[in-house]
């Protein structure tokens, strides 16, 4: 249990060795941490990462096959919106194009029906909206609960 928390503590301050430390089979046999364990507000380890813009913890976590595709917060946040809030770019890319698997719809929606590409739009994060739009494919014609699209938010 313990390992758990560490494990989303050392994804969220992006303590990269103390990541690798806790997910080591080698070094903690039966004791090491799961990639999937959720803390407040049902945020995983890659939630964290992904919202703090530590690209190497993100790209880490992705190695491991065990990991919950599309993992979502308790408002149905996943990995990639907080990503796109954020504009961290390179974690969009990272967290779609994952060689394991494709971690997240591009047009995965969450609680207000918000998909990544409303939330980079909202925020003017331009990297994230031409990575979403060029070659995501996400769709900016879709829109939220509220009936507005991307552009009509930004």
């Amino acid at each position: 249990k313990r390992n758990n928390q560490d494990l989303l503590w050392a994804s969220e301050n992006g303590n990269l060795e103390e990541v690798k430390k806790l997910m080591d089979p080698n070094q903690l046999q039966d004791l090491i941490a799961d990639v999937n364990h959720r803390g407040l507000d049902n945020w995983t380890a890659l939630h964290f990462a992904a919202n703090e813009g530590h690209f190497e913890v993100v790209k880490e976590l992705l190695t491991h096959t065990d990991l919950e595709k599309e993992p979502m917060s308790s408002i149905n946040r996943t990995p990639t919106h907080l990503a796109a809030i954020r504009g961290h770019s390179n974690i969009l890319r990272a967290l779609l194009n994952s060689q394991t698997k494709p971690l997240c719809d591009n047009n995965i929606r969450d609680f207000d029906e918000n998909t990544p590409l409303h939330y980079a739009s909202e925020y003017g994060h331009a990297d994230s909206i031409i990575y979403l739009i060029k070659e995501a494919g996400a769709d900016p014609f879709l829109k939220n609960k509220f009936g507005y699209t991307p552009s009509d938010i930004a």
